[in-house]
């Protein structure tokens, strides 16, 4: 056997490999020192790497001059093995039988060329394609009987309101109706039952852009602001009434309009219960003048922060905020003894509405105000907000911003003691398309991750459930096996979406796997393997 003279730099860079030749020209490359098998000219072993040949796309690959019989090169276009022959030309290594149909979104195609395959034509119908297994399964329930909500997909977050009772009781509650000719009876999902039935003994008469807040520990919800309809059925009014509901015992109980904000009426404000003093905390939205008649009457409700104590039935007045007054802004409380605001619309002097991104933290505890920092904060329209505590996390779902500019989809988390905002990584490419984020984010105490659906905006919008992981700061796509809908709530371990016009909620359960699909319209082109 001779060895393969090489230069001294080759060996120092590769001294754990030995290529040895033998007097029949035989080459063995290994790093075993171990001879080429008697049956072969090259004879590579290796147990952690492979060999590449030449990797050309299907342009190279027919621009090659006199290829020879059985030349050998990798299709990046394929992504397979081509071989040539002198019969046959440029053929793919593959176990494709003759008559088998391929489906493709262009013509022509470099995978499926005319050489190997027949041209079907086109249809320009909806395809459901198979996005691959994806962790997690979805269990869809739905009330008996015909009856289903109206409205458009979009409305559900200004007509309709989705809550977590909490481990104890671990139920669901929808409430609030988009109907003209409404059913206003709440609807539960008894999680620990699996079902889903209508709450017989009361209803909630309310619509659009009412605050509807849960204190767990009180087993109740306070209903405040919105609209209602008329008797008519067709002129809505600014409810002039709020009400804590029992959801236990379905007993409602009206709050004090006595000693209220002196602008009683009010829609598209903020409302949280503040569990650390026991009292509802209302700021911003607009209410209607005496004589209001239609939106345009509207006005900007004072930039006052108000207290609803249950326990006495009344109100008190705190500090006012910085914040110039403003609407459909976010807002969230810490657990313990912040109460943060952001974003929103403001009315300027020409009587147009513009999203501003600013904010504020109120200390509940010395009853003050402090702004928010902007820098690397979100810069278009936020309409979903959680808080873990510590911090707060939003999403832009629109890019609009103020001044009629845009922004970007994203999502952000803002730190509540160091007053830093940070811009969570893009979620990922699917097939090619950016995702919007829809107004669905939760927070997962358990898997200390933030749950997120997201529109791809392809030319029919694919849904996909993704977690962030906090901890390592990365996405992961889920299972959302064509989630429809635009209410969302983590319950535990347990995501649920609700459906639009319909009784329906989706349950995402976070165990076992499954395939996702997504469907859109587009021409899908066919072609048949000779």
């Amino acid at each position: 056997m001779i060895p393969i003279k090489m230069p001294i730099h080759f060996w120092l860079l590769h001294a754990s490999f030995f290529a040895f030749i033998t007097s029949s020209a035989q080459v063995g490359i290994n790093n075993t020192n171990s001879r080429p098998d008697s049956s072969a000219m090259l004879d590579i072993k290796s147990t952690d790497k492979g060999i590449l040949i030449p990797r050309l796309n299907s342009l190279q690959i027919q621009a090659i001059n006199n290829p020879a019989e059985g030349l050998m090169i990798y299709n990046t276009d394929r992504k397979r093995i081509s071989t040539f022959s002198n019969r046959q030309g440029w053929e793919t290594l593959t176990t494709e039988s003759p008559g088998r149909i391929f489906i493709s979104d262009r013509f022509p195609d470099t995978l499926y060329p005319d050489t190997a395959y027949d041209y079907m034509g086109f249809t320009d119908e909806v395809f459901k394609k198979n996005m691959g297994i994806f962790p997690g399964s979805w269990i869809t329930k739905a009330t008996t009987g015909t009856y289903t909500f109206t409205g458009t997909y979009s409305d559900q977050t200004e007509y309709e309101k989705l809550l977590y009772t909490g481990s104890v009781t671990n139920k669901l509650i929808r409430l609030g109706t988009t109907s003209y000719f409404r059913d206003t009876s709440i609807f539960i999902y008894d999680l620990a039952l699996d079902s889903v039935y209508k709450e017989p003994r009361t209803g909630i008469n309310r619509s659009l852009d009412f605050s509807a807040t849960i204190d767990t520990s009180g087993n109740r919800i306070f209903i405040y602001g919105g609209e209602r309809y008329g008797i008519n059925g067709l002129d809505y009014y600014p409810y002039d009434e709020g009400f804590i509901y029992n959801y236990n015992t379905s007993v409602k109980t009206a709050m004090d309009t006595l000693t209220g904000p002196s602008v009683y009426k009010r829609l598209s404000h903020s409302a949280v219960w503040a569990k650390s003093i026991n009292k509802l905390l209302i700021w911003g939205g607009y209410h209607p003048p005496a004589n209001y008649s239609a939106y345009s009457d509207l006005v900007l409700a004072s930039p006052d922060l108000y207290a609803y104590d249950p326990a006495a039935n009344s109100w008190t007045t705190l500090a006012v905020c910085p914040l110039t007054p403003r609407i459909s802004h976010v807002a969230a409380y810490d657990g313990g003894d912040h109460m943060i605001i952001w974003g929103g619309f403001t009315k300027t002097a020409d009587n147009h509405y513009y999203y501003n991104a600013t904010g504020a933290i109120y200390t509940i505890s010395t009853n003050s105000w402090a702004p928010m920092s902007s820098v690397n904060a979100p810069d278009s329209v936020c309409t979903v907000v959680n808080c873990d505590g510590t911090a707060i996390y939003v999403s832009t779902n629109s890019v609009y911003r103020m001044g009629g500019t845009y922004g970007t989809y994203r999502c952000y988390k803002y730190n509540i003691s160091t007053n830093t905002w940070t811009a969570l990584p893009s979620i990922p490419l699917q097939n090619g398309y950016g995702a919007i984020p829809k107004a669905n984010q939760f927070f997962n105490a358990t898997t200390n991750s933030l749950i997120q659906l997201a529109d791809h905006y392809s030319r029919d919008y694919q849904t996909v459930l993704w977690s962030f992981s906090l901890v390592n700061n990365n996405w992961t796509p889920l299972n959302a096996n064509n989630v429809f809908g635009q209410l969302g709530i983590q319950a535990g371990n347990t995501t649920v979406i609700a459906i639009s016009k319909g009784n329906f909620f989706q349950r995402y359960m976070h165990t076992g796997d499954a395939p996702s699909y997504f469907q859109k319209y587009q021409k899908w082109h066919y072609y048949k393997k000779r």
